[in-house]
């Protein structure tokens, strides 16, 4: 239980009184999943509060705020760091320092601009077509998928630093195992919540955007950093939130 509550320290800002080990922190890694679940309820809560409070254009500018929020814009800022880099266009150690920089580039300002903008324009449709309880499924399931990921990130793919920093430490107290029951849990919630349609439209779109976003860093910096880790799982969010639109926008359908 130690490990799970590093994994939400670490990911999230929910507060708890805890003083973790560093061979917590390692084995928190295989919890990363299940925080994202927690962070989806509390995205559904905070869904309910403010939906009854605001019409739908702040409810859902709301929602979005609170996500960045729990998660103290650790993600977001590996989206702009990247961003940063990657826009710089320079030689791969160049980019590498960039992200490092703890500044704020303009490539990052426009990516976190356009990041937001799509959730919130996403999550305002979503809320405009969707009852309040389907809403919330979608929620659920988002950040949950998002964080799966990341453990394919931390598993499959090449880290830039090799066998230097935390990222060492997660991947070798991470095993196949974990994954696989992290997907097959992730997978049966999103069927029982959203139905077998759209838990199919994100299984395979959370996939396929994995393997092309982090085929592209590894392609551009040789290695996954922090902040790519950051960057996928806030590409992941957005991509899920526009393929349930479009799924939506074409008829589909919610449940069961």
């Amino acid at each position: 239980m130690n490990a799970f509550w590093s994994a939400l320290t670490f990911l999230t800002r929910i507060p708890v009184r805890f003083q973790a080990t560093e061979q917590d922190w390692y084995h928190s890694v295989k919890h990363y999943p299940y925080v994202g679940m927690v962070i989806g309820i509390f995205l559904a809560g905070i869904a309910g509060i403010t939906q009854w409070l605001f019409p739908d254009v702040l409810h859902s500018l709301a929602v979005v705020a609170f996500w960045v929020y729990i998660t103290g814009g650790l993600h977001l800022d590996g989206w702009m760091d990247t961003a940063d880099g990657l826009g710089s266009a320079r030689s791969r150690e160049r980019m590498l320092e960039i992200m490092k920089d703890s500044r704020v580039g303009a490539m990052g300002v426009l990516a976190c601009f356009l990041l937001l903008a799509v959730k919130v324009v996403s999550l305002y449709w979503i809320t405009t077509n969707l009852p309040l309880l389907s809403v919330s499924y979608v929620l659920i399931i988002i950040p949950f998928a998002a964080r799966v990921s990341l453990l394919g990130c931390i598993y499959f793919w090449p880290y830039v630093h090799k066998g230097k920093g935390m990222a060492s430490g997660f991947r070798e107290h991470l095993h196949m195992k974990h994954i696989i029951i992290s997907i097959v849990i992730s997978s049966l919630v999103a069927f029982l919540l959203v139905g077998y349609q759209l838990a199919i439209i994100f299984f395979v779109l959370t996939t396929v955007t994995h393997y092309l976003f982090n085929r592209m860093i590894v392609k551009q910096l040789g290695g996954l950093t922090g902040d790519t880790y950051g960057a996928q799982i806030e590409c992941i969010e957005m991509v899920l939130l526009l393929g349930a639109v479009s799924y939506l926008h074409h008829g589909g359908l919610i449940g069961w």
